[in-house]
């Protein structure tokens, strides 16, 4: 495929055409770069998650060298119409729960730092609830699962973790043919339960006296394996600990290896030298009063799982957060 004229307009029409969406009601542009066009899906100019992507790279010649068109963009048909009305007023107590204490590693000052920070959350807009930043971040077909795992026997026999074969590619052949890529596929509940069984499984062998201490997040498929998101069932957490991504063989629904974050800082040497975190001097509350004039609040469709459509939810966020030591009010990217 060669563009003619490889002006925008041009690369939007030919999109168009090859996908059966329209410009400025279901994809948006993102990014416009030299000989790449990046596109976003919004509903009247309101961001989406997940989201529709479609990016589209061009040489100077005007020939097409890539092109992918990911997520199904379906958000303008699956939302419910409303007006956003949220204030950051009307939530303060919500505000306050999300405010977590973590244990963050600071490498500049060779120490962990006890940080006080909001956990983001989607807020929906009518006021019937959260939805969790976490378990709107895969796609469509992400199980959500929120099951706390728990097992009365342990499981001696060690775990051998097996190398991944990861699916990067596909033939032309696929390509031309349009053919799903077996990561669209919706989990099914019996594959949910089997994937449950061996997220079970491992966490028997590998932390044995942790029953009731995890809990499955979510399920999801990538690269040809079933990934399944586990996080340390406390509210004090550290960025050292308490998140595993476990593969899951999609066809055995056997655990095949995970990725432990504890691990990749040890691996990488980040622990052994640094100082343990200092004494904790300041509340959650004043933690929050410190934080309180800095939440952001900003409409977002988000994709609820319970409904299956997009609902009008508003983002809490806050980009800093407060030294549980020192009381010192510091952006999280600084640290």
């Amino acid at each position: 495929m060669q563009f003619d004229s490889a002006q925008p307009n041009v690369v939007i029409k030919w999109i168009e055409q090859e996908t059966d969406l329209i410009y400025g009601e279901h994809f948006h542009l993102q990014k416009e770069e030299k000989g790449e066009l990046t596109f976003e899906e919004k509903i009247a100019g309101v961001p989406v998650t997940p989201s529709g992507m479609i990016e589209v790279k061009w040489d100077e010649h005007g020939q097409l060298i890539y092109f992918v068109h990911h997520g199904p963009f379906v958000a303008k048909k699956k939302h419910r119409a409303e007006k956003y009305t949220l204030l950051i007023e009307m939530i303060e107590s919500l505000a306050q729960q999300q405010v977590q204490r973590i244990e963050w590693p600071s490498f500049d000052q060779n120490k962990i730092r006890p940080i006080y920070a909001l956990e983001e959350v989607y807020v929906k807009n009518d006021g019937t609830g959260i939805l969790s930043f976490e378990g709107t971040i895969q796609e469509h077909q992400c199980f959500n699962i929120n099951q706390i795992i728990k097992w009365d026997e342990s499981i001696t026999e060690p775990f051998v973790r097996k190398g991944l074969n990861i699916q990067e590619g596909i033939s032309t052949d696929q390509a031309f043919s349009l053919e799903p890529s077996p990561d669209t596929m919706p989990i099914s509940e019996e594959e949910k339960d089997k994937c449950l069984k061996a997220v079970q499984n491992l966490l028997r062998k590998e932390y044995p006296n942790d029953t009731g201490k995890w809990v499955c997040i979510s399920l999801h498929r990538d690269h040809g394996y079933i990934h399944a998101t586990v996080k340390a069932n406390r509210q004090d957490r550290s960025m050292f600990t308490g998140k595993i991504m476990i593969f899951i063989d999609a066809y055995t629904f056997e655990a095949v290896n995970y990725i432990n974050r504890q691990e990749i800082f040890k691996m990488c040497g980040m622990l052994d030298e640094l100082q343990s975190p200092g004494k904790i001097t300041i509340s959650k509350q004043e933690a929050f009063e410190k934080l309180k004039d800095r939440l952001e609040l900003i409409p977002i469709y988000v994709y609820d799982f319970t409904e299956k459509q997009y609902v009008l939810c508003g983002k809490l966020d806050c980009h800093d957060g407060v030294d549980a030591a020192s009381g010192e009010v510091i952006p999280l990217q600084d640290i």
